[in-house]
């Protein structure tokens, strides 16, 4: 693979500043560390919550040092960008990022623009900018405290993304503008390759970027400023038979980005189960899992309840919603053999599930006319399934046949 090699390392006194200072860089990280939180079971109904702006520190949470990129448009590269997953709807609402202008050449400040883009091929920024904001960078070093270097922007009106996006620091001057990245020698960019450098007009993304010879494996540290909603819900398979206990099982469907490592805390940690705490109806017992198991003790109609929460970097309260659902006793018909023939959900929206049913046995079902509407024979299988998305909402009726047993019917509601 071709390598470009790139002339923007800040050389000399610069570099060595941000390295006799990385104790004071370091004496403003943030602590990544998250708890197993104790919350009281809601019964609300499900909900969607609009979750408090965050600043995404991502590429500073993967930072064992930090370092600095020269930014002009003469010898150079003139822009960088740092790449962000969407994985649901995301407002931006703008971004900080730390640079400096490195001499007085021109004056002591000169404006960079910022701007937003959606991530086109390979992760690079496409199209026209969403958004675009000028901002002055001057001279203030403060000896490499990320205090005195800080710079925010706030676009002009938030941008609604969908996909994939990039944040780009443009400087079209032929001053240069160090600007702060993670630490390239130290691969801080964990082989993600989420930055890439304009070079003399032309995008290139870091895995094909090296620094006197050295792959850049890093991340630009852009912070873009966001919010998002979450959606908390879920299913619950299975039903419990009308006497004795009994196995459900959870799927959680709620939204993508409780997952998503660079906005969630517990994801970036490989703590995601965390983010899930579990009720099933029983007693006070929580479950932190995403998708857990449960036996029930005794059979019965039990509300499960998902409480979901988000953990962002620097949002102090945890975004959460809860949802309710029900685990229900399965609609029973009790063979001669005492195999028990299950039927569920009911009501039923696209799919009814048959189990124990004995081989070679012929499904009907009929609506409250009597017009069969559904058959099914000959089934060589003791678990069968049914669609219904055919059918309209209401009342039916299926019997379930066999040579060797008398015809069963059970009542159903197709929602």
């Amino acid at each position: 693979m071709k390598k470009t090699l790139l002339s923007l390392f800040v050389i000399g006194t610069t570099f060595s500043a941000f390295a006799q200072t990385n104790n004071q860089l370091q004496s403003i990280d943030k602590t990544f560390k998250f708890d197993k939180y104790e919350s009281k079971i809601s019964t609300t109904a499900k909900g969607t919550v609009t979750c408090d702006n965050d600043t995404i520190d991502y590429s500073y949470a993967k930072a064992t040092g930090l370092a600095a990129l020269n930014l002009n448009n003469a010898t150079s590269a003139r822009a960088v960008s740092q790449y962000y997953n969407a994985p649901q709807s995301i407002t931006v609402y703008g971004a900080t990022f730390y640079a400096y202008k490195v001499d007085a050449t021109g004056g002591i400040s000169t404006n960079v623009n910022v701007e937003i883009y959606l991530a086109g091929a390979d992760s690079m920024p496409t199209g026209a900018p969403l958004a675009a904001v000028s901002v002055p960078v001057d001279t203030s070093f403060g000896g490499g405290a990320l205090a005195v270097l800080e710079k925010t922007v706030n676009f002009t009106s938030p941008v609604v993304v969908n996909q994939p996006y990039v944040i780009v620091v443009d400087n079209n001057s032929a001053n240069g503008v160090g600007i702060v990245s993670n630490s390239y020698q130290a691969a801080d960019g964990a082989q993600e390759w989420l930055s890439s450098a304009n070079l003399f007009g032309t995008w290139t993304r870091s895995y094909a970027l090296s620094l006197g010879g050295t792959l850049y494996d890093a991340d630009i540290y852009i912070q873009p400023y966001v919010s998002y909603d979450v959606t908390v819900d879920f299913t619950v398979d299975g039903c419990l038979p009308t006497t004795g206990g009994g196995n459900i099982s959870v799927t959680n469907t709620s939204s993508p980005i409780l997952n998503d490592r660079m906005y969630s805390l517990a994801a970036f940690l490989g703590n995601t189960d965390t983010s899930y705490v579990y009720n099933f109806g029983e007693d006070a017992t929580l479950i932190y899992q995403e998708n857990p198991n449960h036996t029930y003790a005794t059979s019965g109609t039990y509300t499960v309840t998902l409480l979901a929460g988000l953990q962002g970097w620097r949002s102090v309260a945890l975004c959460s919603e809860s949802q309710t659902g029900t685990a229900d006793i399965c609609t029973g018909i009790n063979e001669n053999s005492n195999t028990t023939v299950q039927l569920y959900p009911n009501p039923v929206n696209n799919l009814l599930n048959i189990n124990g049913l004995e081989v070679n046995s012929s499904i009907n079902i009929f609506d409250l006319t009597g017009k069969l509407v559904i058959s099914k024979n000959n089934l060589s299988n003791t678990n069968f399934s049914i669609s219904t998305e055919s059918l309209k909402a209401g009342v039916y009726f299926v019997s379930i046949n066999n040579e060797n047993t008398p015809t069963k019917t059970v009542k159903i509601i197709k929602q």
